[in-house]
């Protein structure tokens, strides 16, 4: 009996010894574990992780959520944040704005800014162009089915696209500026406007489904013209095509004031057109340029314009200007053509007669290719 007993607590014995080792053991194991999740956590806040969370999150919430995370990616970095600051330039009647920096620098800024385009204020210089007449380049279209236009301005590249809402009698109005080395490099132009392209095309897209405006979209952009710049191996008069074909009827006398080369806008939807007249070694002469919809508007409100009437040529200046009226959301579309004064030259002499000829072949052309009539001239 006392045998049983023995032997009975004997084995309750050697039972307990196994449990309590292996709760030390589960006990050992969870705490490695829970000192692994803290010293990984640790690491990675250390190392920047709960940063580039946050970046994420101001990325997604930046202009109301609408831009586009993987084409900005593709523009500038992996690495980017938003922020709610506006390009300067972007004041009243914007529905929105706001920035995309890249982490600590890197890979530049792009800017944005939404708006109805008969309500927003100073869309061309959004656009880059605070003067009708100088050297800034020719803008492009996006082409693709968009209604838009890419211009330069030093390293900066420019793009706005241009949606027309049906039955909300408004159009919207997008436009992106990416400060990014790549645009002032001869190499990666190409591909840099390429890039800003889809940004600001996606965005409109988006733009579109935030602000309820039903507007027919254009394809997916694929490549893109880029902007061009004066230079010594552009095209010789007699080749002039684009926003410039039209100059060819005018050989004669251009050759007279010693223009050699064109500088042109490629046939498009585009919102801005430019034709410069270009001596031999590639300075401009004579610029010409088409501003339609909230850009005709606004180049009545910049203190460059010499007088509000629909047509007109003005001595002091030398600048002389027209206008037409267009279909949908094109409205009433403004011409200008200005002598270029170049600080290493003497400028052309002023000749009204000539430039009143310029004009009038530039406005026909660009007119009729936007559905435009009722032309007034100077």
């Amino acid at each position: 009996m006392l045998k049983e007993v023995t032997e009975g607590g004997s084995e309750s014995g050697n039972t307990s010894a196994p449990i309590a080792r292996k709760g030390r053991r589960v006990a050992l194991i969870v705490s490695i574990a829970l000192m692994v999740l803290l010293t990984g956590t640790g690491a990675y806040l250390w190392l920047g992780g709960y940063s580039h969370w946050q970046d994420k999150k101001s990325l997604a919430r930046a202009c109301q959520g609408i831009l586009p995370r993987d084409e900005l990616e593709s523009l500038m970095s992996d690495d980017l944040r938003g922020t709610d600051e506006r390009m300067f330039e972007v004041g009243s009647g914007w529905l929105d704005g706001c920035t995309v920096e890249a982490r600590e620098g890197r890979d530049g800024t792009t800017q944005f800014g939404i708006g109805w385009s008969d309500q927003v204020s100073m869309p061309l210089s959004a656009l880059g162009r605070i003067e009708f007449a100088g050297e800034n380049g020719a803008a492009t279209p996006i082409g693709h089915g968009w209604t838009g236009s890419l211009t330069r301005s030093g390293s900066a590249g420019n793009a706005s696209v241009l949606l027309e809402c049906k039955g909300l009698n408004k159009n919207l109005l997008v436009t992106a500026r990416s400060y990014r080395g790549k645009f002032s490099e001869a190499s990666s132009i190409s591909q840099g406007f390429g890039s800003l392209a889809k940004v600001a095309t996606r965005t409109a897209q988006k733009a579109a489904a935030k602000w309820d405006c039903d507007a027919p979209l254009g394809r997916s952009v694929d490549s893109v013209t880029p902007p061009a710049k004066m230079a010594r191996d552009l095209p010789s008069l007699a080749q002039a095509s684009g926003s410039c074909r039209s100059m060819t009827s005018l050989t004669a006398a251009l050759s007279q004031r010693k223009v050699r080369k064109t500088l042109d806008t490629p046939e498009g939807n585009s919102l801005v057109e430019d034709c410069y007249l270009l001596d031999a070694d590639g300075n401009a002469v004579y610029r010409l340029s088409a501003y339609y919809g909230p850009y005709a508007r606004d180049l009545l409100s910049t203190r460059a314009w010499p007088n509000p009437d629909p047509a007109g040529i003005e001595q002091k200046s030398r600048y002389a200007w027209a206008s037409s009226q267009c279909r949908n959301f094109f409205g009433t579309a403004r011409f200008t053509s200005g002598i270029v004064e170049n600080s290493d030259k003497a400028a052309a002499p002023a000749d009204p007669g000539l430039q009143r000829e310029l004009l009038a072949a530039f406005v026909k052309d660009s007119a009729e290719r936007h559905g435009c009539s009722g032309t007034e001239l100077p």
